[in-house]
């Protein structure tokens, strides 16, 4: 392993502050973040892709989204004189401000724009009685 790649590991395996941690290995669809009192939506964009080659997870404090966008070429014949699209492997890890429910995950992929909506997580109380 280089020394570039030691580099990569050391900062993808950091636990960031940021709300959004771009890894350094692979391409990192660009991503926004939208707050209100009771949920967050995460946009992400990524056009070109299927849903079929998508991968989300998510947890009490992250999303991770991670897939493949394949090149397509209509035109076998023909060679690549410029290639600017990128074609490849992605992977993103979005980190929330506060823990979400995980169970009122809504993901909608329109117009190359995946739109994921997540609701904070209600705190529960709990009465104690005193002795």
């Amino acid at each position: 392993m280089g020394i570039v790649e030691k580099w990569i590991k050391i900062i993808e395996e950091e636990n960031f502050e940021n709300i959004a941690v771009p890894s350094l290995s692979i391409y990192t669809p660009p991503v926004d973040v939208l707050i209100s009192g009771s949920s967050l939506i995460v946009l992400v964009e990524i056009p070109g892709v299927s849903k079929e080659d998508m991968k989300l997870k998510i947890s009490q404090d992250s999303l991770y989204l991670e897939g493949v966008k394949r090149s397509y070429s209509s035109h076998e014949s023909y060679q690549y004189y410029n290639m600017e699209r990128y074609a490849g492997r992605f992977r993103r890890v979005v980190k929330f401000p506060f823990p979400v429910d995980v169970d009122t995950v809504k993901a909608v992929y329109r117009d190359g724009v995946l739109e994921v909506e997540i609701r904070r997580k209600v705190e529960e109380t709990k009465k104690i009685d005193i002795e």
